[in-house]
């Protein structure tokens, strides 16, 4: 009888063991797969966010290049219009010179100073019936206007100033060899304007005695 109890003790005890092992590692399991779930959850938060911050940082950089793309452009299209207006306003108020060939005929009033001083001298001794003019026909003034060509000298001007919209001003020239000389011969016209910045106009003589001139450039 001893032994029985003594063995269902046993028993029973190795039974309690069992249960509470069971038990325990049961707990255990539940405890770790909550474990993993809240992290496996965290993970997927984590996740979640990182793709929206990703997201978003790339419609920022989108944005912002976008934004430079049009800042670029808007400068340079402002700085073209600048540059534009800035030539308008130059050529608007630029000036022009033209030049001509006159006879002494088509001038009674002036006859005599342009006999004595701006008529084109053929020799040291021989005077023409030509001088040549000069007008300002645009809307700035021109200063410090030059003439220059390789076949006639300037000897004189009347002036080398010339308001825009004026009279004509003769100026004086010798041809090297004789009137001929200046057929077919180039003259290049300079002046400052107002902002100080030369221009240069290019003319060719074609005839002197029929008083025909071409606009080079």
């Amino acid at each position: 009888m001893k032994t029985n109890k003594k063995t269902r003790y046993n028993t029973a005890i190795i039974h309690c063991s069992l249960n509470v092992k069971v038990t325990f590692t049961k707990l255990t399991h539940k405890i770790m797969d909550d474990q993993l779930i809240n992290i496996l959850q965290q993970i997927n938060s984590n996740l979640h966010q990182s793709c929206w911050e990703i997201i978003l940082g790339i419609i920022n950089i989108v944005v912002l290049m976008a934004t430079l793309i049009f800042l670029i452009k808007y400068t340079i299209e402002t700085e073209k219009t600048r540059k534009q207006i800035t030539k308008q306003t130059e050529i608007a108020q630029m000036p022009i010179m033209l030049m001509f060939i006159r006879k002494i005929a088509d001038n009674p009033r002036q006859e005599q100073t342009l006999r004595n001083k701006f008529l084109i001298h053929i020799n040291a001794e021989q005077k023409s019936n030509f001088f040549i003019t000069l007008r300002n026909t645009g809307n700035g003034t021109a200063f410090n206007v030059k003439m220059e060509s390789d076949k006639f000298e300037i000897v004189d001007y009347k002036t080398r100033f010339y308001a825009p919209h004026k009279d004509e001003h003769p100026i004086k020239i010798s041809p090297k060899n004789n009137l001929g000389d200046l057929n077919n011969s180039k003259v290049t016209i300079s002046c400052d304007d107002y902002l100080g910045k030369e221009r240069k106009f290019e003319y060719q003589i074609i005839d002197v005695k029929d008083r025909r001139i071409k606009y080079v450039n």
